[in-house]
């Protein structure tokens, strides 16, 4: 008998990193690899795949990737795998606007970009790549523009999975695109959570069950500001000192992981009346 499979796509924060760390620890280790069987048992994509019923799961998340990777990869993991499994379940947490993929003269190769992204990452320690990233953000990168661009591939992926009776739910994992946002009207409410609610990202969300005052997150990823804007604003600042986001990095620790898939698995059972 073929095993059914939850599949997992997103970045760090799907892909549960740091989660075995000491959330209190203030240094980063670049190298860090997390334990796979911590990441199974307690990771928010772990949880719902064995809450939902799901004989396995398969990460397609990793750190630091954008929205184009993450569709293309579950495009293609389905493509190529969809007779594998009596059923397959998507779980897509969309990432930041502020990444993008873009062809490099100078490395001749497609590259994951963030304009701003530290020197530690090798890539972007060559100044002519970094040149590079920065022309485009600042003469070719659009918010607008962007956001259109993600309703449109948030719409194709839906209409794709939906077209192989694949069940799914899309989410934001730590900035809010509404569906006016993503100028988009005709996705199924059940397929993307709160689509039609401000603040319907898992960090807004852990905000409002911490009771930390919660606002529009603008600052998340955005490299127009300052860094020490972004990262220690008095929403995140105050997750980390309570434990629910780590210190160094800012992802959610154990028990926000636990919060995650608490609203995640609710909503799911709810729109979908208990049938997955």
């Amino acid at each position: 008998m073929k095993p059914s499979v939850l599949v997992a796509a997103g970045c760090s924060w799907v892909s549960a990193k740091y989660i075995d760390r000491d959330p209190n620890a203030d240094t980063i280790d670049f190298e860090h690899v997390e334990d796979p069987a911590v990441v199974n048992e307690y990771s928010f994509a772990g949880q719902l795949q064995r809450r939902l019923g799901f004989d396995q799961l398969e990460l397609l998340a990793s750190s630091g990737s954008n929205n184009d990777q993450q569709s293309k990869r579950i495009v293609e993991f389905v493509d190529n795998n969809r007779n594998k499994y009596s059923s397959i379940f998507v779980l897509w947490g969309l990432t930041s606007l502020y990444r993008w993929d873009m062809y490099s003269e100078s490395t001749e190769d497609v590259k994951s970009c963030v304009y701003g992204m530290p020197a530690h990452r090798s890539v972007h320690s060559q100044e002519k790549f970094e040149q590079e990233v920065k022309t485009y953000f600042t003469l070719f990168w659009n918010r607008e523009y962007e956001l259109e661009k993600l309703g449109q591939k948030v719409l194709l992926l839906d209409g794709y999975l939906n077209s192989l009776k694949i069940n799914h739910l899309f989410f934001n994992s730590f900035q809010s695109y509404t569906d006016q946002d993503l100028k988009i009207k005709h996705i199924g409410d059940n397929h993307f959570y709160n689509i039609k609610q401000e603040n319907n990202d898992m960090l807004s969300l852990l905000q409002k069950h911490t009771k930390i005052k919660t606002n529009k997150n603008k600052n998340w990823l955005n490299l127009f500001v300052d860094k020490d804007k972004q990262l220690n604003g008095p929403n995140i600042k105050d997750l980390q000192n309570s434990g629910w986001l780590d210190r160094a990095t800012a992802h959610p620790t154990i028990k926000s992981h636990q919060v995650i898939a608490d609203k995640l698995y609710d909503f799911v059972k709810e729109k979908h009346h208990g049938r997955i």
